[in-house]
């Protein structure tokens, strides 16, 4: 027969308890925090009579999402100074990457660190919209944000190059 020693027993069911609380409780929180950053980009899209194509967030902090058929773009940045930036891209004429980094060390031992990922739009009226996908200030490393960079950068770029040709007016 097999002898159980419920003593110990207890001690591992309390300190397994104990680790796991914080954990679950982070979980809970971060999935709180994602509901809460789409809801408020659904209704940001709502607001302006939008649909949502697709949508990206990141870091439960970020999100952007496009409206193909319109043809507008809504950033969200609920940090310690929150954003929602609307864009009419039938009004950006340029997308541009701006990747701001450092070298740390020397020679051959030298690498490169990231500080700032930002997607910057320029508009036809001197707009200039800069939508930060990642600072060294907020966060110590760099996840996925350059990859979703890349594609952002893609997306919005074909759409920027298959707009339609705005007819100039016949004077009679």
């Amino acid at each position: 027969m097999i002898e159980i020693n419920f003593i110990g027993l207890a001690i591992s069911m309390v300190l397994l308890f104990a680790f796991m609380t914080p954990i679950i409780l982070n979980i809970r929180k971060n999935n709180k925090t994602q509901k809460a950053l789409l809801l408020q980009m659904e209704n940001a899209f709502l607001k302006h009579g939008l649909k949502v194509h697709k949508i990206e967030s990141w870091r439960h902090r970020y999100a952007i999402a496009i409206d193909h058929e319109a043809r507008k773009l809504i950033f969200i940045n609920t940090g310690s100074e929150p954003q929602e930036i609307f864009i009419d891209l039938n009004e950006v004429n340029q997308v541009i990457i701006h990747e701001n980094h450092h070298l740390n060390g020397t020679g051959k031992e030298s690498y490169k660190v990231i500080d700032r990922l930002d997607l910057i739009l320029l508009g036809a009226k001197q707009e200039r919209y800069k939508l930060s996908f990642y600072d060294s200030e907020v966060f110590s490393d760099v996840q996925n944000e350059k990859p979703l960079l890349d594609e952002w950068y893609a997306h919005i770029k074909t759409i920027i190059q298959n707009r339609p040709v705005q007819k100039a007016a016949v004077l009679a």
